[in-house]
């Protein structure tokens, strides 16, 4: 008990920070799509899918393997930083020269070179304030991480926006991206020395060499993670143009925005299961079937409701110009649920040292998602694209499901989730019939009905209630099962 209760803390601050990030960031983006238009939108968003594909090769895997060092350590948040923020530093510097040169030889117009030289410069400095954040999350103290983004979010917003209202262009807006990002860095750096100790800088290639070694299966995961949702998208501008880029980005932002639970979920526990593999196994399964009860049985409404409200969110946030995502976002919505699942199982797959069925898993997702993106997009456009993740995501979370049933460590899955899929079923069903009906009256429906659904399938039961009060009123020197 006292470690899910550690959990539910660190998720509750996770939690409430990346919803007020996240609306911050969500509301800057909605901005930008609003004034600028679709066609610009699009070329914004091509910039951070471009730039997120460079920041791959900053910390080349080794942030995660500190997480993973420093759960067991605390102490190595010195010494590894010491080594790794030099190298990190000197690699986002010559990647970012080397792209700027590449993208001009390449034939980029001046205002596509400028948007993507600002934004990637603000994507490559991302991995490096993150890695002042892993000495506080690794030793459960999600506070700092959690309000290091709330501020460099709402310094965005709020700049960016003064920098719109003024009149200024996209250019001059995205320039307060990097700025934030030196300004985190310097912030976080102080107060992780004051807590850890100053590391001693220093470049030492062998010890470089070493870590990237080990770092690799880290690498591969992240690269995978980050190939997997940012291809489809430069494949799309390659083929469609940036408007039609515009237009399936203002679906996928809202998805990543219902999205952020499983995301922040799965970054709060994964500390806790490293501890528990290596300590208690029983409670690590344990552990593992709550959590992948309670990302189901979030995430199904959540998509639910992003599949029957999606013209009316779509209309109200983003305006008439992009009417059309609402088909795409009916598709894209069950990403949620299916992502959700899957972060699970991979943070599962990763603490408890199976990171080649996690890589196999994510590499087969990628092969099928550029397959079906080179099939469907130039005759679909960004429609293809939406099928196109949708089932390679299912196919991911199939061969990670199967990879890990043989290992012992797979979580109840069918269980929970026939019953929440049910309840959500019907609910869409019902609700979809009052289609023509006005708003108020369609989004009460959906509540009352899925709200009772829930609790006659048991997908939400009265020991889920008693569980959670135990859990918010145990003292921390309890340690109750």
């Amino acid at each position: 008990m006292e470690i899910e209760r550690r959990i539910l803390r660190s998720t509750t601050i996770l939690l409430g920070a990346s919803l007020v990030s996240q609306l911050a960031n969500f509301a800057f983006i909605v901005h930008i799509a609003r004034v600028y238009g679709p066609g610009t939108f699009g070329e914004y968003s091509f910039a951070l899918s471009l730039g997120a594909l460079l920041a791959i090769f900053v910390s080349l895997g080794t942030n995660g393997l500190l997480l993973r060092k420093c759960s067991q350590e605390p102490g190595e948040w010195r010494v590894q930083v010491g080594i790794q923020f030099p190298a990190q530093m000197l690699l986002a510097i010559a990647i970012w020269l080397v792209f700027v040169v590449t993208a001009k030889l390449l034939g980029f117009s001046g205002y596509e070179l400028r948007i993507v030289a600002i934004v990637s410069s603000f994507q490559l400095l991302t991995p490096i304030w993150g890695m002042f954040c892993i000495g506080f999350t690794s030793t459960e103290r999600m506070a700092y991480s959690a309000l290091s983004d709330v501020a460099i979010r709402l310094l965005i917003l709020i700049v960016g926006s003064a920098a719109i209202w003024a009149g200024g262009t996209l250019e001059a807006v995205l320039l307060v991206l990097p700025a934030s990002a030196l300004i985190a860095m310097l912030i976080l750096s102080r107060l992780a020395f004051s807590e850890f100790g100053r590391p001693q800088f220093r470049f030492d290639g062998a010890a470089l060499i070493r870590l990237w070694r080990e770092a690799l299966p880290f690498f591969f995961i992240v690269a995978l993670t980050i190939a997997y949702a940012r291809v489809g998208l430069l494949f799309l501008r390659a083929v469609g143009g940036a408007e039609q880029v515009g237009v399936f980005a203002s679906a996928e932002r809202l998805v990543m925005a219902a999205g952020i639970l499983h995301v922040t979920f799965a970054y709060a526990i994964f500390p806790a299961m490293v501890k528990l593999i290596s300590t208690d196994r029983v409670q690590f399964r344990l552990l593992a079937d709550r959590c992948a009860r309670l990302i189901l049985l979030i995430s199904l409404p959540l998509a639910s409701v992003l599949y029957l409200f999606a013209e009316d969110l779509i209309g109200f946030l983003f305006g008439d110009r992009y009417q059309l995502a609402s088909g795409m976002l009916r598709i894209v919505a069950w990403l949620i649920a299916l992502r959700g699942l899957s972060a699970v199982l991979e943070t599962i797959g990763i603490a408890s040292d199976h990171k080649r069925l996690v890589l196999m898993a994510k590499g087969s997702g990628l092969a099928c998602l550029l397959i079906l993106c080179m099939s469907l997009i130039p005759s679909m456009g960004a429609t293809g694209l939406a099928i196109a993740l949708l089932a390679s995501q299912t196919l991911k979370l199939m061969i990670m499901y199967f990879a890990l049933r043989p290992t012992g460590y797979l979580p109840a899955v069918a269980r929970p989730c026939l019953p929440a899929l049910f309840a959500c079923a019907i609910t869409v069903a019902v609700s979809s019939t009052l289609a023509d009906q006005v708003l108020w009256l369609r989004a009460v429906v959906f509540v009352v009905l899925g709200t009772f659904l829930l609790w006659s399938f048991r997908a939400i039961r009265g020991s889920d209630l008693v569980f959670l009060r135990q859990l918010l009123s145990s003292r921390p020197g309890r340690q109750d099962v």
